[in-house]
């Protein structure tokens, strides 16, 4: 709240903020993700379905106003008229979209990267009623296809741009999967994205809270069946069901982060190199294992060193707790491998960009 808030207020203190907010959608893979999404967009034009009634409406008497011989604007076949036909729904579409509270700060931190050009969007038009006006004239080929080649180079880096914005302003905006796919419906792109599984706090506390239950309770009745004086046994179990319950939840989370990580990491770098990819579950369970596994004996051998063997040299407390560490370990396989398990493996690369498009 107070990043969002209140040092935005200060003008000395902006810099800071758009620094700050930039470096975590970084780590959050934002502008990775949206590059993707764009390669992804820029594919053909079968990835723009525009559904607006309203909006056409508003483009179709823009585009009445702006170009007295007309054109097909609204055929696919017809890509030079048909590509200005999306730059202009986009437009208008962002300008709706520009009245959202929380998109007018994305605007305010990354406007500067990803804003589109109001007068490159102009000249655009201008050159395109040029074109337009040769060409119900009869004008030669060559002129034609210079004039062609020209407007859609410039209007493929408008796409671009508007792409990109639109692309992180969703991303960056509306945290759910749902939300971002209804919003990019909303703006008329159709995109083949997968989701991340969510992760659910209410389950996240109860499998703590049975974990803990269920480790004091074993850990008591042990040590009371060995003849231990119930105050120690009490005190010992809670410690030891503390130190477990740590040691699994740093294990199970730094490997299923880690699982992630690599996951958007080989996803996003095969779509700079384009085809698909295939990560083997096993594989991605191995590596849960041996990173389960460091963490969970570092875990628990910290414990012991504060705890009950502050006196002990590393190698013998390693020696006493390292089998300790499987527990994590085993549980950090299963749970990546039941994650890639039910989410799926194939990852959707995009192809070269249609400068045609």
């Amino acid at each position: 709240m107070l990043l969002l808030g209140v040092v935005p207020v200060f003008p000395g203190l902006r810099g800071m903020e758009h620094q700050l907010r930039m470096k975590l959608h970084r780590s959050a893979f934002i502008p990775s993700e949206a590059e993707a999404l764009v390669k992804q967009l820029q594919t053909g034009p079968e990835r723009f379905q525009p559904t607006s009634e309203n909006t056409i409406a508003r483009v179709r008497q823009e585009l009445a106003e702006a170009f007295s011989h007309g054109g097909e604007f609204f055929d696919p076949e017809h890509p030079v008229e048909y590509q200005f036909f999306r730059l202009a729904y986009l437009k208008k579409r962002i300008e709706d979209w520009q009245g959202n509270r929380d998109v007018n700060r994305f605007c305010a931190a990354c406007g500067t990267d990803y804003a589109p050009h109001d007068d490159l969007y102009e000249s655009i038009k201008t050159d395109l009623r040029i074109y337009l006006d040769e060409k119900a004239g009869q004008a030669d080929d060559a002129v034609l296809s210079r004039l062609r080649t020209q407007i859609v180079a410039r209007m493929d880096e408008l796409l671009q741009e508007i792409y990109e914005y639109v692309c992180c302003g969703v991303l960056a905006t509306e945290k759910r999967h749902q939300n971002r796919m209804s919003k990019f419906a909303w703006f008329g792109l159709s995109l083949d994205y997968e989701p991340v599984m969510p992760i659910k706090l209410d389950i996240i506390l109860r499998c703590t809270a049975l974990v803990f239950a269920s480790t004091l309770v074993v850990t008591t009745v042990f040590l009371l069946l060995r003849g231990k004086p119930w105050q120690q046994c009490v005190r010992m179990a809670t410690i030891w069901s503390f130190v477990f319950l740590l040691m699994q939840g740093f294990s199970i989370l730094g490997a299923v982060l880690l699982d992630r990580r690599l996951s958007r990491s080989r996803r996003l770098g095969n779509v700079e190199r384009g085809g698909g990819l295939v990560v083997g579950a096993l594989g991605k369970a191995a590596l849960a294992f041996v990173v389960g596994y460091a963490i969970g004996l570092a875990t628990v051998w910290l414990a012991a060193q504060i705890f009950v063997l502050s006196a002990m040299t590393v190698a013998a407390v390693l020696a006493r707790v390292w089998p300790w560490a499987l527990i994590p370990a085993m549980t950090s396989g299963a749970i990546v491998y039941y994650l890639v398990a039910r989410t799926g493996t194939r990852i959707a690369g995009a192809t070269a960009p249609c400068s045609a498009a």
